[in-house]
C-alpha cells in the first residue's frame, strides 16, 4: 500500500513537470462515512496540474476529527474540465484513501477499531465540482466527492465529503 501511495505521489509531481498549469491549494473538508453516523472537519493541502486542454492531474491530503476518531485522507484524482485551465466545472475520478484512528472505544464501522489501533480504508471517488480563477493568480472551487469504502475485511461501506478550496496558480 506504502509503494501505491509513493507511486501516484510520484507520478503526479512528474506528470506536473511539463505541464501549462499547476495549482497548489488549502482546503477544508467535511467528511461523512455512512454506518459510523458521525461527521469530521478538518483541513489540508493539494497540487493540481493540467496535463492536457481539458485534463489534470491532482493529489490532496487532509486531516479531519471530531470528539475522538481521526482520519487522515490521500486523495489522488484524475479532472476532466468542461472549459479549458483548471477552470469552471468538473467531473473527477479518483481513490480515495484514509487512515482511521479512535481516541476511545471500538468503532461500530463493520470494521473492529480498537483503541489506538488504526486501520486503511479506502476505495474509487467520484466527484462533481467547479473551481474559478480570480484575477490571474488564485481560484476558489468547492467540490462534492461520494467515495465507495472497502477495509481490509472487505466490508463495504459509503462516504461523502465536500471541500471548500482556496488556491494560487504557481505557473
Amino acid at each position: 500500500m506504502k509503494r501505491l501511495l509513493l507511486l501516484t505521489a510520484i507520478s503526479c509531481v512528474l506528470a506536473s513537470v511539463h505541464a501549462q498549469d499547476m495549482t497548489i491549494r488549502a482546503n477544508l473538508s467535511s467528511h461523512t462515512i455512512t454506518d459510523l453516523d458521525e461527521g469530521f472537519i478538518g483541513g489540508g493541502i493539494g497540487l493540481e496540474s493540467t496535463v492536457g486542454l481539458h485534463w489534470s492531474l491532482g493529489a490532496d491530503v487532509s486531516w479531519a476529527s471530531n470528539n475522538d476518531l481521526a482520519i487522515f485522507n490521500f486523495n489522488p484524482t484524475v479532472r476532466y474540465y468542461f472549459n479549458r485551465g483548471l477552470q469552471g466545472f468538473y467531473l473527477g475520478l479518483g481513490a480515495n484513501i484514509n487512515r482511521l484512528a479512535r481516541d476511545e472505544g471500538p468503532i461500530g464501522f463493520p470494521i473492529s477499531l480498537e483503541r489506538g489501533s488504526p486501520v486503511l480504508v479506502g476505495g474509487p471517488e467520484f466527484s462533481l465540482g467547479v473551481q474559478v480563477r480570480i484575477q490571474n493568480v488564485l481560484t476558489m472551487g468547492v467540490k462534492a466527492g461520494m467515495t465507495y469504502f472497502t477495509d481490509i475485511d472487505l466490508d463495504e461501506n459509503a462516504g461523502f465529503n465536500i471541500n471548500f478550496t482556496v488556491g494560487a496558480l504557481l505557473f
